[in-house]
């Protein structure tokens, strides 16, 4: 299994409507071959938000970047990709 973590600056006063953004983005994956999750994480003191995607196959989770940009784009509330990206292979998996 493998990972993408993207994160993105927010600005202070649109962490409210990046929550709703990033309750949305599972939809955006639904459906995508290999997809298994994710989680979304709010740092509301630095202004950051933190998306985490599971999937199968490092392939599958290539096969979906574009799908993590426009996620990325849409939870900074901006017109470009703001955020940064690292892959990373899952080696423990207990869930919560």
């Amino acid at each position: 299994m493998h990972a993408r973590t993207g994160w993105v600056q927010i600005p202070p006063d649109k962490i409210d409507e990046a929550v709703s953004r990033l309750e949305q983005v599972p939809e955006g994956f639904k459906g995508q071959q290999g997809y298994k999750g994710f989680v979304g994480l709010i740092d509301r003191a630095n202004n950051q938000g933190l998306g985490i995607s599971f999937w199968d196959s490092l392939e599958d989770l290539e096969a979906s970047d574009q799908l993590a940009v426009q996620a990325r784009t849409s939870v900074s509330g901006g017109d470009t990709d703001p955020g940064g990206r690292l892959v990373w292979e899952v080696v423990v998996d207990d869930e919560v």
